[in-house]
């Protein structure tokens, strides 16, 4: 009697499998799977960072160059030049166009952010209570300014140029602590509000940047990109002398 079921219960496993393998029931299987995958911290953040670069491609007006990931060398010890001290910061997005320099640093949190904008970490509080410490990106992107402006002045000889810092959390990322907190050294908002941030770009009556100051810090910076990225960038300049020619 054993016998029999054990046997049973094989033949009813082995029709499953190929019905499985020859019928639409897989295709279900491979849908629910699929919709069930959680996306990692990297593809999120990867996610956001490109809305973000499509938002500035499709709507900021005039000459621009946009770039992605580009990793400005910096030493950690300002009074000795020795290679050993040589890091790479890496910068999410740069925008570079007539009104200014904009480095935008992207976290695609989710459950709600606690701490200051001048401590080096912030509390994320999680919807199950979990509680995860992060670097406070407000000075994370503040240290890819300082190093970026270093770069400037070690290539072009300019010093004193102000670089707008923008930090954009996703939207399932709750906020709130920060709403009260204004500061001219930076910028935080929610990825929903992002357009003023675009708006605020297209008003701007600040010409700081030309045309040929645009070209000329984009062929140096491309060389400091990942060459993954290189593909994505937008560079309306040379786009328009091409058509131009």
């Amino acid at each position: 009697m054993n016998y029999l079921i054990i046997f049973l219960v094989l033949l009813f496993l082995t029709s499953l499998i190929l019905y499985y393998k020859n019928s639409k029931f897989k295709n279900y299987i491979n849908k629910y799977i699929k919709k069930r995958k959680y996306k990692t911290f990297e593809e999120k953040g990867a996610e956001l960072e490109q809305y973000l670069f499509n938002s500035l491609r499709n709507n900021i007006k005039g000459d621009l160059c946009l770039l992605r990931n580009i990793y400005i060398p910096y030493n950690l010890d300002e009074n000795n030049s020795n290679e050993a001290n040589l890091k790479a910061t890496e910068i999410d997005l740069l925008l570079l166009h007539r009104s200014g320099i904009y480095m935008i640093e992207s976290k695609n949190y989710t459950g709600s952010v606690f701490g200051k904008n001048n401590e080096e970490y912030w509390t994320i509080v999680y919807k199950n209570k979990k509680k995860v410490k992060v670097l406070n990106p407000i000075i994370q992107n503040l240290y890819h300014v300082k190093a970026f402006k270093n770069f400037l002045k070690e290539k072009f000889g300019v010093e004193n140029v102000y670089i707008n810092s923008i930090i954009v959390m996703g939207n399932a990322c709750n906020i709130d602590n920060f709403k009260n907190i204004k500061d001219q050294n930076y910028k935080l908002v929610k990825q929903s509000d992002f357009y003023k941030i675009i708006y605020g770009i297209n008003n701007s009556k600040k010409e700081l940047l030309s045309s040929k100051d645009i070209e000329i810090l984009y062929q140096e910076l491309i060389n400091l990109q990942n060459p993954e990225y290189k593909s994505y960038n937008i560079n309306r300049i040379s786009e328009k002398y091409k058509k131009a020619s």
